[in-house]
């Protein structure tokens, strides 16, 4: 195991800050994405019989379990960056996987084709961005640890273990443009043409 990520630390009030702004935004995508499907296109998707542009209380019951979905999805994240080595990679897939069940679900009840096809697209747009935004916050609520000499000993760890992209500093030696390793006395070759 890696002293990196014992020694990282996640903003937790961030993460849920982000999580209850992707549930709200999920939320006004499944009614937004309602209104676009029976308004515009005029396919009765996501409510049941002949209601408004913007449905019945089945559209709201929807908008309400995409909403809890993302704070479910939350608290994977934060589960996965407290115990995961590749936390985000992880989430990704689960919660991918997830949004694919949800996209197929539709075609697993009864109703009208266009409808189905609708309910699943809005399903799946609303799960990849609810994927793609909480792994984006997931990524920035990650903390280095405190102070240079825990930050450094916890590179060097990280660099041990195998995590070359966690070191941050730049190499300490001046690159000269030539393709092999360093070395202050030889020659440079003047450019071909």
């Amino acid at each position: 195991m890696s002293g990196y990520r014992n020694a990282r630390t996640i903003d937790a009030s961030r993460l849920w800050s982000g999580g209850i702004a992707t549930a709200l935004a999920a939320a006004l995508f499944v009614l937004v994405a309602t209104l676009a499907v029976r308004g515009v296109l005029g396919v009765p998707a996501l409510a049941h019989g002949p209601t408004g542009e913007f449905g019945d209380l089945g559209t709201a019951l929807h908008a309400a379990l995409a909403g809890a979905a993302a704070l479910a999805a939350t608290a994977l994240l934060h589960l996965l960056l407290a115990a995961a080595a590749r936390p985000t990679a992880l989430f990704c897939w689960i919660a991918g996987a997830c949004a694919a069940a949800a996209a197929l679900l539709p075609f697993a009840l009864s109703g009208p084709l266009a409808a189905q096809i609708a309910a699943a697209a809005v399903n799946a747009l609303t799960g990849a961005a609810v994927v793609f935004l909480l792994a984006r916050v997931g990524i920035g609520v990650l903390r280095p640890p405190a102070g240079p000499v825990a930050r450094a000993s916890a590179e060097e760890e990280a660099y041990r273990a195998g995590y070359r992209d966690a070191v941050s500093d730049r190499p300490r030696r001046r690159y000269g443009g030539r393709h092999r390793a360093y070395d202050p006395g030889a020659p440079i070759r003047p450019d071909r043409d």
